[in-house]
């Protein structure tokens, strides 16, 4: 394909696609997601999740990878995925 043929690229603005929500509604979900509240919520899902997932996530790295078991580290939920909470 010479460059003469190349499809050149455009930028489209956001406001020209159609909006699943209004502004003042998309104001409003920004507020709930960085509110304390939801992060407290996602912080339980993920404790309360994390030790049934994780055996299946290193089972896979396992398969995938192939290392050892002792070369897998395994972060505190706590500590790497809600730093601050």
């Amino acid at each position: 394909m010479t460059m003469k043929n190349k499809i050149k690229a455009q930028v489209i603005p956001p406001d020209a696609y159609p909006q699943m929500v209004t502004k003042a509604q998309a104001a409003g979900i920004t507020r709930v997601l960085r509110s304390n509240v939801t992060a407290v919520t996602a912080s339980r899902v993920i404790e309360e999740t994390f030790l049934i997932v994780l055996p299946r996530i290193l089972g896979l790295v396992r398969s995938n990878l192939k290392v050892s078991p002792s070369q897998i580290s395994i972060p505190s939920v706590g500590e790497r995925c809600l730093p601050g909470l």
